[in-house]
């Protein structure tokens, strides 16, 4: 399901292993600095563990288009940061 398109690509939404996911497809990179921006951003996302960043869980060449590559995280729910921090203060 297509949720959006950018200057850097795609982005949709799915499911993988019965987990909602959001799947972040890259247009195809044609220069070192793009590149270099691309796995910087990949590896970031897969070295954060923390309960308030959504979880990395893979990225992958696109068979079917070659030189694009993509990023699966898990989805987000719809509540924002604030709502968030207002819900654990009852919790503590």
């Amino acid at each position: 399901q297509a949720a959006g398109r950018g200057s850097y690509g795609e982005v949709s939404f799915g499911k993988y292993r019965g987990k909602n996911v959001v799947k972040k497809d890259f247009k195809f990179l044609h220069t070192k600095k793009l590149r270099l921006f691309n796995y910087r951003e990949v590896y970031a996302l897969a070295t954060c563990n923390h309960q308030n960043i959504v979880k990395f869980i893979g990225t992958g060449p696109n068979t079917l288009i070659s030189n694009i590559r993509y990023v699966v995280i898990e989805r987000a729910t719809n509540a924002s940061l604030a709502e968030r921090k207002f819900e654990s203060s009852f919790k503590e």
